[in-house]
């Protein structure tokens, strides 16, 4: 499977929205699952270490596949091979692509893209390479709603 990133879309053939047994259906069974948080904050967590991967599903959007954490140095943005890009090379291939109301936070290694009436993006960096990127749904900013794909 090409492992191809659609901000505010999904991961490969799977867009954001999906339920369970679908995901489960494209992607095969994880290896392990970790559920986090307490209600209303539940999160479940599927990972596909082997894979490189890890999907989402938060209690607030009625556990439906909503967020995307990927490690595999082949994944796929814009046609570029996101892990062999600098961090401003990433900011860069945004840029290029349409995004130009984006802001940054940093904290220990993490640096979040918020991307305004868009998608949340965060990637984690180490000596200025990349090591991991996550992307969630698009969300609106005036209701904090999610806005799913069509």
């Amino acid at each position: 499977m090409k492992k191809i990133i659609e901000i505010g879309r999904g991961f490969a053939s799977i867009k954001f929205g999906a339920e369970m047994t679908d995901v489960a259906n494209y992607l095969g069974e994880p290896e392990e699952i970790i559920n986090s948080g307490d209600s209303p904050n539940n999160v479940i967590a599927w990972h596909y270490w082997s894979h490189g991967y890890s999907i989402y599903f938060s209690e607030k959007d009625n556990y439906l596949f909503g967020s995307i954490s990927i490690e595999d140095q082949s994944a796929v943005l814009y046609e570029k091979t996101i892990f062999n890009l600098s961090i401003s090379g990433i900011k860069e291939l945004f840029l290029k692509n349409g995004f130009k109301e984006f802001y940054e936070e940093k904290e220990d290694g993490r640096v979040n893209l918020v991307i305004r009436d868009a998608a949340s993006i965060a990637f984690y960096e180490k000596n200025g390479k990349l090591r991991s990127f996550d992307w969630f749904t698009y969300t609106d900013d005036d209701t904090d709603k999610t806005i799913w794909p069509k």
